[in-house]
């Protein structure tokens, strides 16, 4: 696909249209935009064979098949042409004569077809509506209004969905997660992130239960890796590819390549691969080389290593340089290649980050960790991600260990029975942790990996104090997923989120480049291996 972060657009324009996509075209041109024009050459093609609704429907096509992320496209009102576009599955086509009409049609209706009519915008308008439109995306800019992005995401995947006989089958009502069948998208992007997770997790389940069939699940796996997400002139590890496995983003982002230096560790351990565990060592040795400063962990780049903005793992309004995310996953990482090989090298990392972890991201002031920061790891936003830090609560508790250091672990498990304390205090709430506090305003979803992770940490915290509390908080929130966040039809898995009165949510689907296996497998097997004495 073609995509606006590679600067590459679609246009389309009749005879009307013509002169303001000339325009406009120019002008994105000097930008450095490369535009596929499929429209009329000249203002004076009035042959019914490039009439509006043609060019609409060509425009809609090349939207629908994949072969763009997003169109321009114009004619003498811009209605009919977007009437026309409309028609194809997957267009969510708007007409805009004014800069903020664009901004809400990309940031609040996620248009990937934007029309312009020429008798009405003129060509410095039409320029201004194209700039403002490439250079924002769904959720931009409305921060002030909470779940602005959920809310109208909720509309475009209904709409995606929509099937007027089944609608009207329905009686005109419109249907919501939960009530479609659970069909599997064979044109879906393929997240090499998930193609990590689930090469971890089969790999270490395949360990566990000594199963010949998840091991060869983790085999599929790892080939897949190996053959399209793993960028043999570059190195590293892409950020997604198409259905057909070929590279649909390119980005190098530090989390990504974490992940891959996990999955590909687990591997090792299961068969013994050297190659895996080559793999795994040159991408720990990239990170090093491409993703460091003095002061700690970059974040994204681009194919060929450049640094480029980190879209991908800033939220909440914020752009963020650097965050404990990406620090805790790279961690993550890195304990999983010194669990395989004991090198001394990622040793030094791993005591590199640690104190990263103790003296930046954690705040003892605030009993939390800080989440995103500018270059030098000063904080730019009040924002306490209760997930993440019962997450890190029993995850670094395990990576630390592994170096067998008593005073290290000493201190660092202090600030992970901190985390613990203020999760349990501050979080858990009615049977389940809430999900994040921005600025003040607690978010009272219920987010899957939050509850994986929290019974966790919970029972870490019970193994480390022995505070029953804890011990009852990890039961009582496994038994919150076994009754609200697992969908119980058949061949399906946990909803991604739920309200505060435990409905599922519509807004997210079940499986996604960011939902797999991995938090909830991960909580089964480390609960299998420590059998904690907790009842359920």
């Amino acid at each position: 696909m073609k995509t606006i972060k590679d600067k590459q657009i679609l246009v389309g324009a009749d005879f009307a249209g013509f002169p303001l996509k000339e325009a406009v075209v120019a002008h994105l041109k000097k930008k450095g935009w490369t535009v596929t024009d499929v429209g009329v050459r000249t203002g004076d093609e009035e042959d019914t064979d490039l009439m509006f609704h043609r060019i609409g429907l060509r425009v809609g096509a090349m939207i629908s098949e994949g072969e763009f992320e997003r169109a321009l496209i114009f004619c003498g009102t811009g209605m009919g042409i977007h009437i026309a576009a409309s028609k194809c599955p997957g267009v969510h086509a708007g007409v805009v004569e004014s800069v903020p009409a664009a901004l809400r049609a990309i940031t609040g209706n996620g248009v990937n077809v934007l029309a312009m009519g020429a008798f009405y915008v003129a060509p410095q308008m039409g320029k201004d509506i194209a700039d403002a439109y490439l250079s924002h995306s769904l959720g931009d800019g409305y921060e002030w209004w909470p779940n602005f992005y959920e809310f109208h995401k909720l509309a475009i995947d209904e709409l995606e969905a929509f099937d007027y006989d089944e609608y009207k089958k329905n009686g005109f009502r419109v249907h919501k997660l939960g009530d479609f069948d659970l069909k599997l998208d064979k044109k879906a992007e393929k997240g090499c992130i998930l193609n990590s997770r689930i090469l971890w997790f089969f790999s270490e389940a395949a360990m566990l239960t000594g199963r010949a069939d998840l091991a060869e699940d983790a085999r599929h796996a790892y080939q897949f890796f190996l053959k399209n997400c793993y960028d043999e002139a570059n190195g590293g590890v892409y950020w997604s590819c198409d259905y057909t496995g070929k590279p649909q983003d390119t980005t190098k982002h530090t989390y990504n390549q974490g992940f891959a230096i996990y999955a590909l560790s687990a591997y090792y351990r299961l068969t013994k691969d050297p190659v895996a565990l080559d793999y795994a060592k040159k991408i720990f040795h990239l990170i090093e080389q491409h993703c460091t400063d003095s002061e700690g962990y970059l974040e994204a780049f681009t194919i060929d290593w450049k640094p480029e903005s980190n879209e991908k793992l800033s939220e909440n309004g914020v752009m963020a340089a650097k965050t404990m995310n990406t620090l805790l996953h790279v961690f993550e990482g890195y304990a999983g290649l010194y669990q395989a090989s004991r090198d001394p090298e990622v040793e030094k990392a791993l005591r590199r980050i640690l104190d990263i972890y103790e003296h930046k991201i954690y705040s003892p002031e605030l009993h939390r960790q800080l989440v995103f920061f500018d270059q030098h790891y000063n904080s730019i936003i009040d924002l306490y991600s209760y997930g993440h830090d019962i997450e890190s609560s029993w995850l670094i508790d395990w990576g630390c260990d592994l170096l067998g250091d008593a005073a290290l672990s000493k201190r660092i498990h202090a600030i992970n029975s901190d985390l613990a304390a203020h999760i349990y205090k501050e979080a858990y709430i009615d049977h389940s942790v809430v999900n994040e506090c921005d600025r003040g305003k607690v978010n009272t979803t219920r987010v899957w990996w939050v509850q994986a992770e929290s019974v966790l940490g919970f029972v870490n915290e019970y193994n480390k104090s022995g505070d029953a509390k804890y011990r009852d908080a990890a039961a009582d929130i496994y038994h919150y997923i076994c009754n609200v966040m697992v969908d119980k039809r058949p061949g399906s898995e946990w909803f991604w989120e739920v309200d505060a009165d435990g409905k599922p949510s519509s807004r997210k689907p079940i499986l996604e480049p960011w939902k797999c296996p991995y938090h909830n497998g991960r909580m089964c097997m480390e609960l299998i291996r420590r059998n904690p004495d907790v009842t359920v």
